[in-house]
């Protein structure tokens, strides 16, 4: 189960362009990892820049079984936090996007919480927590952050899983869904408009870079 816990701190309007999924796979501008080590994920990968984040062939990672074995969606790579500290990604070139969903997996413990807070500039918009186990990923978890320019994702918490060799606040992401280019109404900070929460579950597979992720 993935407890999801949502605040907005202001309106936005719906999405005006076309949504895209990354799935981490070899596609323009993300070239194979090539080992089951895995590598960073390069700047300018859909259109965003990426802080501490990497891929890796789920399938072949040589510390399964893992939650990252149970957290691939779709493909055969995941992504995943670097030492299990906070990651960040912006878009490449000034503008906004809209986040709209992802699914995210514990590598190592149960009940991992994922802060994922979006910006625009320094100010905070959106922030949303998600609490997630090693079994199976999210189905997905749905954030519709419309107007920011950056977010950043912080884990925490949980208990490790027995009979996994490593640990630490390692979390799987796939199949990330976005709309560069979307306009969003600028939040006022001070006001709360919103608080939701929700319950989601899903079923996945995934992977991790053995030094970082142990």
């Amino acid at each position: 189960m993935a407890l999801v816990v949502g605040v907005a701190l202001g309106a936005s309007v719906p999405a005006q362009g076309a949504s895209q999924t990354l799935t981490f796979e070899n596609q323009v501008g993300l070239p194979d990892p090539g080992n089951i080590d895995g590598a960073s994920i390069p700047n300018g990968y859909g259109g965003l820049n990426w802080n501490n984040f990497y891929y890796l062939n789920a399938s072949t990672y040589i510390g399964n079984p893992s939650g990252y074995s149970n957290g691939l969606v779709s493909g055969k790579n995941v992504a995943y936090n670097a030492g299990g500290d906070g990651a960040s990604l912006s878009v490449s070139s000034p503008g906004v996007f809209t986040f709209n969903s992802v699914y995210l997996t514990a590598a190592w413990n149960d009940g991992l919480s994922v802060v994922v807070d979006g910006y625009l500039g320094t100010t905070l918009l959106y922030s949303q927590t998600v609490i997630v186990d090693t079994s199976h990923p999210t189905a997905p978890t749905i954030f519709n952050f419309a107007g920011i320019d950056s977010l950043t994702f912080t884990s925490s918490g949980g208990s490790r899983h027995d009979g996994f060799v490593g640990a630490g606040d390692h979390f799987v992401m796939d199949d990330f869904t976005f709309t560069l280019g979307t306009d969003g109404a600028v939040p006022e900070p001070s006001s709360l408009i919103s608080a939701a929460a929700a319950v989601a579950a899903g079923l996945g597979y995934g992977a991790r870079r053995r030094r970082r992720a142990a």
